[in-house]
């Protein structure tokens, strides 16, 4: 039986993609050469609201119906990122630098009524959710020192994005992981009113 690695995402606008990625650029400089990171494409730029991981092919259609009831008549809405986080947040080595978005109420709700639907199908909950934009995993650090002291100036200079989006779809992806990154393909699509 085929499987496919799957996930649901919230996507973005071509605008706002262009913004972040302006950003990101700025980040890379003031970064240096203290670490090596692996920074998300822009084309991949997207708010995970589940990873379903290596589900079997056959098993898309369930999905999309879950997806098609716990989304059906759900209304656009607006939010921001407002400033960036890491992963783990008070680890002693970070892994992954994201952009925080402002009220994530609304985002989580949603999350919620998706985990419940694919809970159905033997998905399970997760602990703890924390909606976000990846902008890169950190590979290896070369100055601990100077990662650390980058790490804090970096969040301070961008603790006030004010980087607009709207959340207007919901869209299931098949990732493939390819050698310079991974390769989405859109397997579905749901537009919110």
């Amino acid at each position: 039986m085929e499987t496919i690695r799957t996930f649901i995402a919230i996507d973005l606008s071509e605008k706002v993609k262009k913004t972040i990625e302006d950003v990101v650029k700025e980040m890379k400089n003031d970064f240096g050469n203290c670490v090596k990171m692996k920074w998300v494409e822009k084309e991949n730029y997207h708010i995970t609201l589940k990873f379903l991981g290596n589900i079997l092919k056959s098993d898309v259609k369930n999905v999309i119906e879950k997806m098609n009831i716990c989304f059906s008549g759900e209304k656009r809405f607006s939010n921001n990122f407002h400033s960036l986080g890491k992963f783990p947040e008070n680890g002693k080595y970070v892994k992954v630098i994201f952009m925080k978005i402002e009220k994530d109420e609304k985002i989580k709700k949603i999350h919620n009524k998706l985990e419940t639907q694919l809970n159905e199908l033997g998905f399970g909950k997760e602990q703890f959710y924390v909606p976000h934009l990846t902008l890169a995993r950190v590979k290896y650090v070369i100055n601990k020192r100077e990662f650390i002291g980058k790490i804090h100036e970096i969040f301070e200079k961008y603790d006030d994005l004010d980087i607009k989006f709207n959340v207007e779809k919901v869209t299931l992806y098949e990732s493939k992981l390819k050698h310079n990154g991974p390769e989405y393909t859109k397997l579905h699509e749901i537009k919110f009113k």
